[in-house]
């Protein structure tokens, strides 16, 4: 049987203020120790998933990584500052170690990150798709979007740490 196999890099989507995006962004930090890591918007990932029904022939047999951006956490830090006005979320770091200790997967996967890491080919999958987002394209989209979960996130944190009452 041909298939195709789409290997996403991580998600522009870990990055709003619930509890456990806070922990995968404080892991980020601690584990990656500075290297970049790749991302990937989920829209993204969904052109790649149409294109690869719409045309079988063209895709069959073939593994594609997916990241729309490489970044490292201080890159990632202030672009999300610059487009939102607030620091990444993250949460206290004794508890992403906590997190890494107990759920081995988790800690395996962050391990993954620093020594191995995605390797897609960004400029190759920008060729093939131009409108693949890099995460500014994709976080201004996001908060443009009154519907979208990071913006209605965002607003929530904003009112928890700055009430305007």
């Amino acid at each position: 049987m041909d298939s195709v196999i789409l290997r996403p890099a991580a998600f522009f989507e870990k990055l709003t203020p619930n509890f456990f995006d806070k922990v995968f962004t404080t892991c980020f930090k601690m584990a990656l120790a500075g290297k970049p890591l790749q991302l990937v918007a989920t829209s993204d990932i969904e052109y790649f998933g149409a294109e690869a029904f719409l045309n079988p022939e063209k895709y069959k047999g073939r593994t594609i990584s997916l990241a729309g951006d490489m970044l490292t956490f201080e890159g990632m830090g202030l672009i999300f500052e610059q487009k939102t006005g607030q620091p990444l979320p993250m949460i206290f770091r004794p508890i992403c170690s906590f997190f890494m200790a107990m759920m081995k997967d988790m800690g395996y996967i962050f391990q993954w990150y620093r020594k191995e890491g995605y390797r897609a080919d960004i400029p190759r999958l920008r060729e093939t798709y131009p409108k693949m987002m890099d995460f500014a394209t994709w976080l201004k989209k996001e908060l443009d979007s009154r519907d979208s979960r990071i913006w209605k996130a965002h607003v929530m944190y904003s009112i928890m740490i700055y009430p305007t009452a």
